[in-house]
């Protein structure tokens, strides 16, 4: 029987010579499998932060089984990406709330080449449930400075994690701003882009 022998010293594991190949290769397997769990579960989370975000705006989010991100029926509403190489994971969250979703009328958004799906946004959801697209056309409900307030809430209720230095109001921006007149921003009422 072959045995694997720790080397307290260096912190390596020693493999019989025997066995060495195929130890390491089912070891290194187990190692990518293990990653790729944690990524998944990881990109769950970040999908569920979001969900519970627009649960507080009366939007029913959910995940498709096929394509990630989170979906408003057959329209994907936020965008996700999480990668992970070399020991190091980028990832990141689009929520659209407000914006022109115009140009994707001339793309394949998020590789999704079917016509059985689109993109919507916050305000066109929040539209179409209502009976009455007079009243309250521009949602004025939708502030950034909110939604990153429910959103930062949903990410330590998700993550299990106080995370109150994640909250920035219209008036932190505006400080950030000033305080870094070379900062590129792009801005309209409703959205930030540093």
């Amino acid at each position: 029987m072959h045995e694997l022998r720790s080397i307290a010293a260096s912190g390596c594991i020693a493999v019989p010579t025997q066995a060495s190949a195929s130890v390491c290769a089912e070891l290194l397997l187990l190692l990518l499998l293990l990653i790729v769990v944690l990524v998944c579960r990881f990109s769950n989370r970040l999908e569920e932060t979001v969900i519970l975000t627009l649960r507080q705006y009366g939007i029913q989010g959910q995940r498709q089984s096929i394509n990630n991100g989170v979906w408003v029926q057959k329209n994907k509403i936020s965008a996700l990406g999480v990668t992970a190489s070399r020991w190091i994971t980028m990832h990141g969250i689009a929520l659209n709330v407000s914006c022109d979703l115009s140009p994707f009328d001339r793309i394949i958004p998020c590789g999704i080449a079917s016509s059985e799906y689109g993109v919507c946004s916050m305000q066109e959801v929040l539209l179409s449930y209502s009976t009455d697209h007079d009243i309250n056309t521009s949602c004025p409900n939708l502030s950034m400075a909110a939604i990153a307030h429910e959103w930062t809430r949903a990410f330590g209720q998700v993550f299990e994690r106080d995370v109150p230095g994640l909250l920035l109001t219209n008036q932190d921006l505006d400080k950030l701003i000033e305080e870094h007149p070379d900062m590129q921003v792009d801005s309209d009422e409703n959205s930030y882009r540093l």
